[in-house]
């Protein structure tokens, strides 16, 4: 468990909140609390790591080649042309098969949301009272703001989530190796410190 401390306005602190490496996979989740000068704060805590977009090329790609950081594809006179990414773009599945990461958010059963195919699984709750939680294997970990409440909704690789604590809204976003997660506070009535 970690918390931050926010005070003044343009004061700029970074603090490790919770670190965990299951079976060397899982990211090391961070927070970080920025604000600005403007009338009005605005004040922000983002947590775990970010993923770039990578486009494929209009060609057959060669499954075969793939890599987690990597996929090849097949051009026209015996041309290939390899992509590569700095988050994972594929995994193996349980049969040592490699496939393509989607980390689209789809319904859970029980409610909320999770990604579609990736090795780490994100268990996103419907609402922040409940903790979020990542799954690599036999191995999970669960974080959740402390005293946070909010129903959230769903789109592509985001979740968000309106009134989770006062003047606070939080969203959670997929990526290739976890979950980023950033709070936004729309007013100076948001709290000073988080808690997770």
């Amino acid at each position: 468990m970690g918390s931050i401390r926010f005070s003044g306005v343009g004061r700029r602190v970074s603090a490790l909140l919770v670190g965990a490496v299951v079976l060397g996979m899982l990211p090391i989740v961070t927070a970080q609390v920025s604000a600005s000068a403007t009338s009005t704060p605005k004040r922000s805590a983002t947590a775990a790591a970010t993923q770039r977009q990578v486009t494929a090329p209009a060609s057959t790609e060669i499954t075969g080649s793939r890599t987690a950081y990597s996929s090849t594809y097949a051009l026209s006179a015996g041309k290939r042309k390899t992509v590569f990414s700095t988050t994972p773009m594929n995994y193996r599945d349980a049969t040592g098969n490699w496939q393509k990461v989607d980390n689209t958010l789809v319904s859970s059963a029980g409610g909320g949301w999770h990604n579609n195919t990736n090795a780490v699984h994100v268990d996103l709750p419907a609402s922040l009272s409940s903790p979020v939680t990542l799954t690599k294997g036999n191995s999970s970990i669960g974080f959740s703001l402390r005293g946070a409440l909010g129903s959230g909704s769903a789109s592509n690789a985001t979740a968000s989530y309106s009134s989770v604590l006062s003047a606070t809204s939080a969203s959670y976003k997929i990526t290739g190796s976890g979950v980023k997660e950033d709070l936004s506070l729309s007013s100076a009535a948001a709290p000073s410190s988080f808690t997770w």
